[in-house]
């Protein structure tokens, strides 16, 4: 078994909130040492988490590597996981894989995914976890009815209303009809920023708080050796969908456009179905055994650039903690959650349309900064998810304890 709950951590981060009232001050949680019942002989050793998500990716995307490096680091620290997904065909193998991955549901379309979450919400209810961690999706009405009363807290990494607006008619809709009776019935709260845990779309809720920026296992992850030849043009490597606005991949063209002297690797589902300027090079989708030899030849990546399309200016996007992990510098249009105050190896441009092509002189002599260089591993120790994850746990064993008081 791993660490026991009462020393995952003696104070945990979290924001004050009151239900109708907007946050209050940043305050402290603190984390009772005694055990807790329901880890007990009497019951169990270890506290059971199921983890609900509905997600079409396989292993090439973001949200599996997340979610993988999520279940095996609580498993470390001494819970009991077990996935419950919903998936696509494509990815059905992968999930297989993906460590405790108990139930799996397939589905081909939209209408199916919402089908689908009955029975996968059925084979929850049988396990008998004593919370549930939900990613959160648009089908927020059938989970909350389904969970009915047990106990959960969702995750939550964007304003689902913003995002919904700039992707169709009826996902906003979507969106609007069904989110309330989710988080209306959440126990808790996990937020990936802090500007996400004050927006007035969230406030309301009587859902515990924390937030927490994503992170990323650095003991996955073997940085990339520097670059020696320091002469050749300047090259950069993008990560990103096409499909998916904020993004901002329309920004990288526009910037690859104007520097036809630079060099551009774009990796990701669609990529190569699309006409590219002649110095950008589309790979499609990767495994990452098959995209590091690409972004071993760049001098610094590109992050998400377009937030602004959300409404959003603050985050941690998960290819950004890839970027980092792997020693690249990073370019990006937000604030990074855990990078309050900069850092430099990261170069924010300003979060609006155009602003990577009107600061290519800015991004240029970034990048020939750190020709010949990787960042130190020892320069990026707050992305770890080790540290992450047990705050997690320790805030998910506080929602337990309210449930077993109340």
């Amino acid at each position: 078994m791993g660490a026991p709950w009462s020393e995952l951590t003696e104070v945990l981060p979290t924001l004050e909130s009151k239900p109708g009232q907007p946050h209050q001050r940043p305050a402290t949680l603190r984390i009772r040492r005694e055990p807790h019942p329901s880890l007990t002989v009497t019951r169990h050793l270890v506290v059971k988490i199921a983890y609900l998500l509905t997600w079409p990716g396989d292993e090439r995307t973001g949200v599996f590597k997340k979610v993988a490096d999520q279940v095996a680091s609580w498993a470390r620290l001494g819970a009991e996981v077990a996935l419950f997904v919903a998936t696509t065909p494509a990815a059905q193998k992968s999930w297989s894989k993906a460590g405790p991955a108990r139930h799996i549901e397939v589905y081909g379309n939209a209408l199916e995914s919402i089908w689908v979450q009955r029975p996968l919400i059925r084979a929850l209810q049988a396990w008998k976890p004593d919370i549930t961690y939900v990613r959160t999706t648009p089908r927020h009405a059938v989970v909350s009815r389904q969970l009915n009363k047990l106990p959960y807290a969702v995750e939550i990494q964007t304003d689902d209303i913003a995002e919904s607006r700039g992707l169709s008619v009826p996902r906003y809709v979507t969106t609007l009809v069904t989110r309330r009776a989710c988080l209306n019935g959440a126990r808790g709260m996990v937020f990936a920023s802090r500007e996400l845990s004050e927006r007035a779309s969230y406030q309301g809720f009587s859902a515990s708080r924390m937030v927490l920026a994503n992170g990323v296992d650095l003991s996955r992850i073997e940085p990339l050796p520097p670059i020696q030849d320091r002469e050749r043009s300047l090259r950069f490597a993008f990560m990103g969908l096409p499909g998916l606005p904020w993004h901002g991949l329309d920004q990288v063209i526009e910037l690859a456009e104007i520097r036809p002297a630079w060099l551009f690797d774009i990796i990701g589902p669609g990529a190569d179905g699309m006409s590219w300027p002649p110095n950008v090079q589309a790979h499609g989708e990767l495994t990452v055994h098959e995209y590091r030899p690409i972004l071993a030849q760049a001098d610094a990546a590109i992050s998400t650039l377009a937030w602004f399309r959300n409404g959003m200016y603050e985050g941690s996007p998960l290819k950004s903690r890839e970027y980092f992990a792997l020693g690249l510098p990073v370019i990006g249009g937000y604030l990074d959650t855990d990078l309050p105050h900069g850092a430099d190896f990261y170069l924010r441009i300003p979060n609006h349309e155009g602003a990577a092509a009107h600061r290519a002189d800015d991004i240029e002599v970034f990048a020939k900064s750190w020709r010949g260089r990787r960042i130190d591993r020892q320069a990026i120790h707050m992305i770890d998810q080790g540290a992450k994850e047990k705050s997690r746990l320790a805030f998910l064993q506080t929602l337990i304890e309210i449930e077993s008081s109340g």
